[in-house]
C-alpha cells in the first residue's frame, strides 16, 4: 500500500505508464512497494508461468489521492484534483488472465443519461477498447427519466450492436430478473471478461450487493457465483467521510461504514480476484 507522499506520486506515475502502454505489468523496482498486485498463474498442460498483474493501491478516500484538500496540513502536496479525475485507476488489459476472453461484458448500475454526459459510458468503453477488451455487450441502467434520442445521443455506430440502455431503476432484490447481478448470472460464463459498476446512490442497497459478491469471503472454500464471474468492479461506496459528505454525498451515506471499513471491503474483493476500484 502506498502511504507516503513520495509513494503515492510514484504510484501515479506507474499507473499512467501502464495505462498508456496498455499493460498491467511492469519491471519497475518500486512497483511492489507502491502498487497492489494479483499473483497470476497461467497453466497449459503440465507447464505453468507465474507473473504479477498490478493495480493501484487503495489510498485516501478511494478516489484520486489528491481530491481531498490536505494542503493546509501538508503544504508540499500537489493542488487538489477534480473529484472526477480517473487517472489513479489501472484497468484490466488483454493479457495474462484476460488474454483470450470469449466475450467482453460491461454492466453499469447508475450510468447516467447520455454517452458523453459523464465518464460512465464513453470512458469505460473507449478505455477497454484501447486496452484490447472491446465490449461485446454494454448494459446500462439509469433511474433518472429521459426520453427519445437523449438515451442514445452520441453513441458511436461501432458500439450500437453492443449497447443496451434500461431507463429504469435497478431493483434492489437480487432475485429480481432485472437486477444487475441476476442479469450477470444469466449472461456471462467464467471464460468471459466481465466488468461491472455499482453507483446508484443507495448506500445500503449497494452494500447488500457487494456483500453478495463477497459471499463467505476470501479463504473460504465456496466463492459466490458473482465472484466467480466478475473480473473487474467499480464502486463508489458512500461511507462516513466528511469531505465527500459535505461536498457531494450529503445524507446519502452508510452510517455504519467508515474509511477503514471501506478499505477492508475493497481488500476482500481483491483477495477474491476481483480487480476492484473506487469510483468517482
Amino acid at each position: 500500500m502506498a502511504e507516503t507522499v513520495g509513494d503515492i506520486q510514484k504510484m501515479l506515475v506507474l499507473v499512467e505508464h501502464m495505462m498508456r502502454n496498455d499493460t498491467m505489468t511492469t519491471t519497475d523496482a518500486d512497483a511492489d512497494k507502491v502498487l497492489s498486485y494479483f499473483a497470476v498463474r497461467l497453466q497449459c498442460g503440465t507447464q505453468s508461468v507465474e507473473h504479477k498483474e498490478y493495480i493501484e493501491s487503495l489510498v485516501s478516500s478511494l478516489r484520486h489521492p489528491y481530491t481531498t484538500n490536505c494542503t493546509a496540513f501538508v503544504p508540499r502536496l500537489p493542488p487538489p484534483m477534480d473529484i472526477f479525475n480517473d487517472s489513479y485507476m489501472l484497468l484490466a488489459a488483454r493479457q495474462g488472465a484476460f488474454a483470450a476472453p470469449r466475450n467482453n461484458f460491461y454492466l453499469d448500475a447508475g450510468a447516467g443519461v447520455g454517452w458523453f454526459r459523464n465518464r460512465n459510458q464513453f470512458w469505460v468503453a473507449d478505455t477497454y477498447k484501447q486496452r484490447g477488451l472491446k465490449l461485446d455487450r454494454a448494459i446500462y441502467w439509469e433511474a433518472k427519466r429521459s426520453t427519445g434520442s437523449f438515451l442514445v445521443r452520441g453513441v458511436p455506430s461501432e458500439y450500437f450492436p453492443a449497447f443496451t440502455f434500461y431507463n429504469v431503476p435497478v431493483p434492489a432484490d437480487i432475485g429480481d430478473g432485472r437486477n444487475i447481478l441476476n442479469v450477470l448470472t444469466k449472461l456471462a460464463k467464467p471464460e468471459d471478461f466481465v466488468s461491472i459498476k455499482i453507483d446508484i446512490d443507495m448506500p445500503y442497497t449497494e452494500s447488500d450487493w457487494i456483500a453478495a459478491i463477497i459471499g463467505e469471503g476470501p479463504g473460504r472454500p465456496n466463492r459466490s457465483v458473482y465472484a466467480q464471474l466478475i473480473d473487474e468492479l467499480f464502486w463508489e461506496e458512500h461511507f462516513r467521510f466528511r469531505p465527500m459528505q459535505d461536498c457531494c454525498w450529503m445524507g446519502r451515506v452508510d452510517r455504519t461504514a467508515f474509511l477503514f471499513d471501506a478499505l477492508r471491503t475493497f481488500q476482500k474483493l481483491r483477495y477474491l480476484g476481483v480487480r476492484s476500484h473506487g469510483w468517482q
